[in-house]
């Protein structure tokens, strides 16, 4: 319902289905990005780096974005895997 009228940080919040959740980072322009990154945390990394790959593929504006989540989770996200997605 938060997706359905503009309140993506919201249902990014509230989100458990991975799948729903990539669909909405990518209204990440309409998202804080505190909330994004710390959506991050909870997503294993293979998830992180398929929703980093989306995110710079949806909009290359979303680089710094994407560089600050490689940075905070760089224990759980392999670095070169990392650089390989802001490439």
């Amino acid at each position: 319902m938060c997706e359905q009228v503009g309140l993506y940080g919201r249902a990014l919040q509230f989100n458990n289905n991975i799948q729903d959740a990539q669909r909405i980072m990518l209204n990440s322009h309409a998202i804080p990005k505190e909330i994004m990154i710390e959506f991050f945390g909870k997503m294993s990394e293979e998830d992180c780096l398929v929703g980093m790959n989306n995110l710079m593929r949806s909009n290359r504006q979303n680089g710094p974005l994407v560089a600050e989540i490689a940075v905070k989770y760089a224990s759980k996200i392999d670095t070169k895997k990392s650089i390989h997605v802001l490439e």
